[in-house]
């Protein structure tokens, strides 16, 4: 009886969005983003070396290439503004690809604004029947992320922590690489929820 489907797509694949709006031109989406110190420190958790964000140091594809060079970095950026390059090809591409379909949705307000205004939206105005938002609410209450000893682990909030634990090199990056399309983010969810 199901007549909706969601697909959650890795941040990466947020650089293919083209193909995706090719193929589905109708079809609504949402791309979450977060604070960008905040996001780094996800990034870098289990140190700088082992993030998927530097993974293409040593060879950088073009995306990160042209962030570095709009934002004029040289030749060896730390690990630090790399990771944050290659978060901005993600994040500047997603905002220069945005169309109607697209619904940009801040992190701090999941999940509250699924319930008040993106489902609403998405389904014509009919209603979220009260066991259902029941049902939905129980599982935000779960560490999407947990496996093995954390499956099914209450979800806690740490945005605070993270901005708390960032150092100087960390928050330059964020300010340099990513504010500019956060704020561009921002600007487009404020329109759509207006």
């Amino acid at each position: 009886k199901e007549k909706r489907v969601f697909f959650k797509i890795q941040s990466a694949g947020s650089r293919h969005i083209q193909i995706f709006q090719h193929a589905f031109p109708e079809t609504p989406y949402l791309f979450v983003y977060r604070e960008p110190v905040q996001v780094l420190m996800s990034q870098l958790a289990h140190g700088v070396k082992g993030a998927n964000c530097v993974r293409n140091y040593r060879q950088p594809p073009k995306s990160i290439q042209r962030i570095l060079r709009k934002y004029g970095e040289h030749d060896r950026p730390s690990m630090q503004d790399f990771c944050a390059a290659h978060l901005a090809s993600i994040t500047e591409n997603v905002v220069e690809s945005m169309t109607e379909q697209g619904i940009p949705v801040n992190y701090r307000d999941l999940p509250d604004i699924l319930y008040t205004d993106i489902f609403p939206s998405l389904m014509e105005g009919a209603s979220i029947a009260p066991a259902d938002l029941d049902r939905m609410q129980e599982v935000d209450n779960i560490y999407s992320k947990g496996r093995g000893n954390k499956a099914g682990m209450e979800f806690e909030e740490d945005s605070e922590h993270k901005e708390d634990m960032a150092d100087e090199m960390v928050r330059s990056a964020a300010e340099t690489y990513l504010s500019e399309s956060y704020q561009q983010l921002e600007k487009l969810a404020a329109k759509h929820r207006g």
